[in-house]
């Protein structure tokens, strides 16, 4: 074999790496043009809802699962240790507080995966009647079983899902929300809640695969004699990978998020039934870069968008369905968040077309809307370039601007 002199080894690594380099990176997708006013109105409004799609998994398959493995832990810590389990032959059976119980096993070699099941496990939630059943593990970090973040999380099995039964006190018999869970993700996930009961906090880096779905049956107010409303929403995550951070600061009135959605696909649907994934609504991102900013003290927010987000099925208009390139180059901030709508700053280039958001004069409102006194409508401003000018003025303008989003233009 030829031997390469040192300059020939770094510049034949250098090569190599290149080439490995382009193969890896995906061809930039092409892109919804923005060119009419249909399609500036239909930007505008996924400009104020992209982090909020990007961020969606990651807001509702892991809260309610964390929710549950919570609850569970401290059931189970409330009375035995990881040593009592990971000796024990069989495992621990831990009752639950109204009746059924959790059977804890904990591997003695290998990583610590905390494997339970529920049967018939039920409990009181602060407003409900809940029983949990079926399978799930835990990937503890350490032998403890209240850990501030876990290594992997799974409620369910494709051949046993779990479920969580939902029933008020006070609801009519038959009345019931089962949530359905086959659900996995692993990497660093945080168990952490903010002063122990709010959102989940700390650094996070996670893959999401599975499905977590919710059924209700509830009954006919107007006549109850009929049979029940029967409704299903559904939701799955698909290889979706995110990961940033969630934290507090200023003696907790400044609650700062940032997220990075690398790859992967999520989809949902609310109906009766379970109707073809082709119709659901669908997003997917490529290094999709969002911050959002919550300042209680002056009750400002902010967003940021920045990276690829593909939709489809999420707006009624299907001229909206693709891929989106957001850069930010003010974030969209509101003015009186616990109050008005208003946005009074936001600047952001979308596939060509530059949107500008500020606030303007009063205008007169809907019938049904009544301004507060003090409040200002916000300006949505579109450039288009050589296609023009889109503008729009508005006391809620997410709301009101879905009017001039119709694929007609």
């Amino acid at each position: 074999m030829r031997k390469l002199s040192p300059i020939r080894w770094r510049a034949a690594a250098v090569l190599a790496l290149g080439l490995c380099s382009t193969l890896a990176v995906a061809a930039a997708p092409p892109l919804v043009p923005v060119n009419t006013q249909a399609s500036a109105a239909r930007t505008a409004l996924l400009t104020l809802n992209a982090y909020g799609y990007a961020a969606r998994p990651m807001d509702s398959m892991l809260f309610d699962s964390r929710l549950i493995w919570l609850r569970t832990l401290g059931w189970i810590d409330a009375v035995t240790t990881p040593a009592a389990v990971m000796n024990s032959r069989g495992g621990v059976s831990v009752p639950c507080p109204l009746g059924g119980n959790v059977l804890a096993r904990l591997a003695k070699t290998g990583k610590r995966a905390l494997r339970v099941t529920w049967t018939g496990c039920a409990f009181f939630d602060g407003s409900r009647n809940a029983v949990f059943d079926g399978p799930g593990e835990l990937v503890l970090p350490s032998d403890t079983f209240m850990p501030d973040q876990v290594k992997a999380l799974h409620l369910g099995t494709p051949e046993a899902h779990f479920k969580a039964s939902y029933v008020f006190p006070d609801s009519p018999p038959g009345d019931i929300t089962v949530s359905d869970f086959d659900l996995h993700v692993t990497g660093c996930i945080p168990l952490t809640r903010f002063l122990g009961v709010g959102i989940f906090t700390g650094r996070f880096d996670v893959t999401i695969d599975g499905t977590f779905d919710n059924h209700f049956t509830y009954s006919n107010p107007d006549d109850p004699t009929q049979p029940p409303f029967q409704s299903d929403y559904w939701q799955e995550a698909i290889a979706f990978r995110a990961s940033g951070s969630t934290t507090h600061s200023e003696e907790n009135t400044v609650l700062s998020e940032e997220l990075t959605v690398h790859s992967g696909t999520y989809r949902q649907i609310g109906t009766a039934g379970k109707p073809p994934v082709e119709t659901w609504a669908t997003t997917s991102a490529r290094n999709f870069h969002g911050r959002r900013v919550l300042r209680v003290r002056d009750s400002t927010s902010s967003v940021s968008s920045d990276g690829l987000l593909y939709v489809k099925n999420v707006f009624a208009s299907p001229c909206t369905d693709g891929w989106y390139s957001f850069r930010t180059r003010v974030p969209i901030r509101q003015y009186n968040v616990f109050r008005y709508d208003g946005k009074d700053a936001g600047d952001v280039s979308v596939n060509g077309a530059r949107i500008t958001f500020s606030l303007t004069d009063p205008i007169p409102p809907p019938p049904w809307y009544t301004p507060g006194p003090d409040e200002k409508p916000t300006r949505v401003v579109v450039n288009m370039g050589p296609a023009g000018t889109f503008e729009h003025v508005s006391y809620l303008v997410g709301a009101t601007i879905q009017d001039f989003t119709q694929c007609t233009n």
